[in-house]
């Protein structure tokens, strides 16, 4: 196994530099829970869980021809795991999902013998989830449960969309956008799913494109926020049931985004 590190948009493989890849393992979710006590009252009442963090730790193993080499490849090492901001990580035993992550701990390459030593890097993820390492509209899709695919484009007014998640997509805490091109009257977005239903007042020709980015919503890079309900739509974990209502002739809409996985 190894990892793939992407750091400042550079594709770096620690192989290049004589490093192997011993292990690379997660811990468990870190669960922040609220709790609420009455007096007179036995035990707690629960109330709200947030996730924290997620702590990751790999073993790396290097070994040079000679004494010397072991020497400088330890300054390629502490210049590869030294960053101020997040780097991804992907390993290669699961390559469609990657964590953005700093280094959380010091570390020394322990000898083995003169040519060859070991060390050990704690990662910490600011995320519970790991990551897709593509979004919808640019992965290989493929098809599940025999006749459905994952599609995330679609030019009918019902269809579903799939979450391969584990967590909700909300697009107040996730990216999502949701593009819409062609002609409409006073448009509607409903996931049957969730409940979620996003309108717009107004008509759309056969050219414009309104974008449901976030939190922002635009008609050919124009807001429109104000001609919106200011509603948003979320995509729940497995298959969203998905219409529209207020498109007309021909249209196409897309539903572009990451999965998040435990």
């Amino acid at each position: 196994m190894y990892l793939t590190i992407i750091k400042n948009g550079q594709i770096i493989d620690h192989r290049d530099v004589g490093v192997e890849c011993l292990s690379f393992e997660k811990d468990s979710v870190e669960h922040l829970n609220d709790y609420e006590s009455l007096e007179g009252m036995h035990g707690l009442i629960p109330l709200t869980t947030k996730f924290g963090g997620r702590h990751l730790r790999a073993v790396f193993y290097v070994e040079k021809e000679n004494h010397l080499e072991y020497e400088l490849v330890k300054n390629e090492i502490f210049r590869l795991f030294t960053t101020k901001t997040e780097m991804t990580i992907i390993d290669s035993r699961q390559p469609d999902r990657q964590w953005n992550v700093k280094v959380s701990n010091t570390f020394s390459v322990n000898r083995v013998n003169q040519r060859s030593g070991q060390f050990v890097v704690d990662f910490l993820s600011s995320s519970a989830f790991a990551e897709s390492t593509n979004s919808t509209l640019n992965m290989v899709l493929a098809q599940i449960s025999g006749s459905k695919e994952q599609k995330y484009k679609h030019t009918t007014s019902a269809f579903e969309v799939l979450n391969d998640g584990d967590e909700t997509i909300n697009p107040r805490h996730f990216p999502l956008v949701i593009s819409f091109k062609g002609v409409s009257t006073n448009l509607e977005i409903k996931n049957l799913t969730t409940g979620d239903t996003w309108t717009c007042a107004g008509t759309t020709a056969v050219s414009d494109v309104v974008e449901l980015d976030g939190i922002r919503f635009t008609k050919n890079g124009l807001s429109i926020f104000r001609d919106t309900n200011r509603k948003l739509i979320t995509l729940a974990p497995g298959w969203n049931l998905v219409q529209l209502a207020g498109a007309s002739g021909s249209f196409e809409i897309s539903f572009d985004f990451r999965f998040y996985t435990i």
